[in-house]
Protein backbone atom coordinates (compact mmCIF):
# COMPACT_ATOMS: atom_id res chain seq x y z
CA UNK A 1 0.00 0.00 0.00
CA UNK A 2 1.15 3.43 -1.15
CA UNK A 3 0.28 6.74 -1.91
CA UNK A 4 -0.03 6.93 -5.64
CA UNK A 5 1.73 10.64 -5.17
CA UNK A 6 4.41 9.08 -3.49
CA UNK A 7 5.68 5.73 -5.01
CA UNK A 8 7.47 3.33 -3.33
CA UNK A 9 9.48 2.46 -6.17
CA UNK A 10 12.95 3.44 -7.74
CA UNK A 11 12.68 5.87 -10.81
CA UNK A 12 13.04 4.43 -14.25
CA UNK A 13 12.15 1.31 -12.74
CA UNK A 14 8.78 0.50 -14.87
CA UNK A 15 8.21 -0.40 -18.04
CA UNK A 16 4.42 0.20 -18.24
CA UNK A 17 2.24 1.80 -16.32
CA UNK A 18 -1.98 1.33 -16.47
CA UNK A 19 -4.18 3.50 -13.87
CA UNK A 20 -7.47 1.58 -14.80
CA UNK A 21 -11.67 2.10 -14.11
CA UNK A 22 -11.05 6.50 -13.12
CA UNK A 23 -8.39 5.71 -10.40
CA UNK A 24 -7.00 9.12 -11.55
CA UNK A 25 -8.87 12.81 -10.09
CA UNK A 26 -9.97 12.09 -6.88
CA UNK A 27 -7.98 14.75 -5.15
CA UNK A 28 -9.62 17.96 -4.74
CA UNK A 29 -6.77 19.44 -5.11
CA UNK A 30 -5.20 19.87 -9.10
CA UNK A 31 -1.73 20.42 -7.74
CA UNK A 32 -1.85 16.35 -6.09
CA UNK A 33 -3.31 14.87 -9.41
CA UNK A 34 -0.62 16.49 -11.39
CA UNK A 35 1.99 15.47 -8.73
CA UNK A 36 0.17 11.69 -9.52
CA UNK A 37 1.35 12.17 -13.04
CA UNK A 38 4.64 13.56 -12.26
CA UNK A 39 5.39 10.27 -9.83
CA UNK A 40 3.88 7.77 -12.54
CA UNK A 41 6.86 9.29 -15.00
CA UNK A 42 9.45 9.24 -12.26
CA UNK A 43 8.68 5.40 -11.79
CA UNK A 44 8.70 5.10 -16.04
CA UNK A 45 11.59 4.13 -17.57
CA UNK A 46 12.93 6.67 -20.51
CA UNK A 47 10.24 5.24 -23.47
CA UNK A 48 7.94 3.51 -20.74
CA UNK A 49 4.51 3.48 -21.86
CA UNK A 50 1.57 4.82 -19.80
CA UNK A 51 -2.08 4.49 -20.28
CA UNK A 52 -4.79 6.20 -18.46
CA UNK A 53 -8.14 5.12 -18.13
CA UNK A 54 -10.57 7.51 -17.53
CA UNK A 55 -14.40 9.03 -17.92
CA UNK A 56 -15.55 10.22 -21.62
CA UNK A 57 -16.93 13.92 -20.12
CA UNK A 58 -18.64 13.98 -22.90
CA UNK A 59 -20.56 10.38 -22.94
CA UNK A 60 -20.66 10.68 -19.77
CA UNK A 61 -22.95 14.09 -19.57
CA UNK A 62 -25.12 13.35 -22.54
CA UNK A 63 -26.30 10.30 -20.37
CA UNK A 64 -26.40 11.35 -16.70
CA UNK A 65 -28.08 9.21 -14.66
CA UNK A 66 -28.76 11.02 -11.52
CA UNK A 67 -30.62 7.97 -9.57
CA UNK A 68 -30.01 4.20 -10.49
CA UNK A 69 -30.46 0.78 -8.64
CA UNK A 70 -29.40 -2.24 -9.57
CA UNK A 71 -29.23 -5.81 -7.72
CA UNK A 72 -26.34 -7.46 -6.59
CA UNK A 73 -25.59 -11.33 -6.30
CA UNK A 74 -26.70 -12.47 -2.83
CA UNK A 75 -29.97 -10.63 -2.79
CA UNK A 76 -28.64 -7.36 -2.27
CA UNK A 77 -29.34 -3.92 -3.72
CA UNK A 78 -27.20 -1.14 -4.95
CA UNK A 79 -28.44 2.45 -5.00
CA UNK A 80 -26.33 5.15 -6.59
CA UNK A 81 -27.12 9.10 -6.36
CA UNK A 82 -25.07 11.29 -8.62
CA UNK A 83 -24.59 14.98 -8.80
CA UNK A 84 -22.37 17.07 -11.56
CA UNK A 85 -20.58 20.05 -10.19
CA UNK A 86 -20.04 22.29 -13.55
CA UNK A 87 -17.85 24.27 -11.94
CA UNK A 88 -15.55 22.02 -10.00
CA UNK A 89 -15.84 19.59 -13.12
CA UNK A 90 -16.41 16.68 -10.69
CA UNK A 91 -19.14 14.46 -10.36
CA UNK A 92 -20.12 13.01 -6.61
CA UNK A 93 -21.56 10.07 -6.35
CA UNK A 94 -23.60 8.68 -2.89
CA UNK A 95 -23.76 4.73 -3.34
CA UNK A 96 -26.09 3.05 -0.80
CA UNK A 97 -25.55 -1.49 -0.52
CA UNK A 98 -28.52 -3.07 1.17
CA UNK A 99 -27.49 -6.08 2.68
CA UNK A 100 -30.68 -9.09 2.68
CA UNK A 101 -30.79 -8.84 6.28
CA UNK A 102 -31.67 -5.24 6.18
CA UNK A 103 -28.11 -3.96 7.02
CA UNK A 104 -27.24 -0.57 5.19
CA UNK A 105 -23.47 -0.38 3.96
CA UNK A 106 -22.70 3.43 2.06
CA UNK A 107 -19.89 5.50 0.88
CA UNK A 108 -19.65 8.65 -1.06
CA UNK A 109 -17.30 8.98 -3.87
CA UNK A 110 -16.13 12.15 -6.24
CA UNK A 111 -13.61 12.39 -8.89
CA UNK A 112 -12.57 15.05 -11.24
CA UNK A 113 -13.83 14.59 -14.71
CA UNK A 114 -11.43 15.79 -17.46
CA UNK A 115 -11.57 17.08 -21.43
CA UNK A 116 -9.14 15.18 -23.15
CA UNK A 117 -6.86 17.95 -23.80
CA UNK A 118 -6.50 18.70 -20.38
CA UNK A 119 -5.11 15.06 -19.58
CA UNK A 120 -2.64 15.59 -22.30
CA UNK A 121 -1.45 18.94 -21.07
CA UNK A 122 -1.30 17.64 -17.24
CA UNK A 123 0.89 14.52 -19.07
CA UNK A 124 2.90 17.02 -20.45
CA UNK A 125 3.27 19.19 -17.33
CA UNK A 126 4.44 15.87 -16.30
CA UNK A 127 7.20 14.98 -18.63
CA UNK A 128 5.05 12.44 -20.53
CA UNK A 129 4.26 12.92 -24.47
CA UNK A 130 0.72 11.62 -25.44
CA UNK A 131 0.43 9.44 -28.09
CA UNK A 132 -3.33 8.76 -28.44
CA UNK A 133 -6.67 8.58 -27.34
CA UNK A 134 -9.08 5.02 -27.29
CA UNK A 135 -12.82 5.28 -26.82
CA UNK A 136 -12.62 1.48 -24.85
CA UNK A 137 -11.10 -1.38 -24.40
CA UNK A 138 -10.91 -2.76 -27.74
CA UNK A 139 -8.99 -0.12 -29.22
CA UNK A 140 -11.51 1.96 -30.80
CA UNK A 141 -10.69 5.40 -31.85
CA UNK A 142 -12.12 8.08 -29.27
CA UNK A 143 -15.06 10.13 -29.81
CA UNK A 144 -17.69 12.28 -27.78
CA UNK A 145 -19.67 8.71 -27.72
CA UNK A 146 -17.22 6.36 -26.21
CA UNK A 147 -17.94 5.10 -23.28
CA UNK A 148 -14.57 5.49 -22.10
CA UNK A 149 -11.59 8.07 -22.44
CA UNK A 150 -7.93 6.10 -22.51
CA UNK A 151 -5.37 8.16 -22.97
CA UNK A 152 -1.56 6.39 -23.84
CA UNK A 153 1.53 8.14 -23.19
CA UNK A 154 5.67 7.64 -23.54
CA UNK A 155 7.68 9.01 -20.78
CA UNK A 156 9.66 11.81 -22.66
Amino acid sequence: QADMRHLPLASGSLDRVVNLFTSFGYFEDEDDNLAVLREIARALKPGGLFALDHINRAALLGNFKPHTERPLPGRRRLIEKRRWDPQTRRVSKEVTCLEPEGEVKGWRESVRVYEPEELESFMRQAGLAPLGRHGDYDGQPWGDRSPRLIAIARKI
